[in-house]
């Protein structure tokens, strides 16, 4: 089991922001070069900014909690 929950949770955010600035930033890296359709940077970057925002509500979550305590 996991000791500190809390700790778990930031670096679980921590990590979904980071792969969604790398899904934002880098999709040519992912995907093949040759293939360069609208499609796959357009879902890789909406996928990307989903991340981010799942990431940072994550966080923001967390410190409204350990304010209340």
């Amino acid at each position: 089991m996991v000791r500190n929950k809390s700790g778990l949770i930031i670096w679980l955010a921590r990590a979904l922001m980071f792969a969604g600035i790398l899904l934002l930033v880098a999709p040519n890296l992912l995907f093949e070069a040759s293939t360069k359709q609208f499609d796959q940077h357009f879902y890789s970057g909406m996928i990307g900014m989903l991340l981010i925002f799942v990431g940072v509500t994550v966080l923001k979550v967390r410190r409204q909690k350990s304010k209340e305590n």
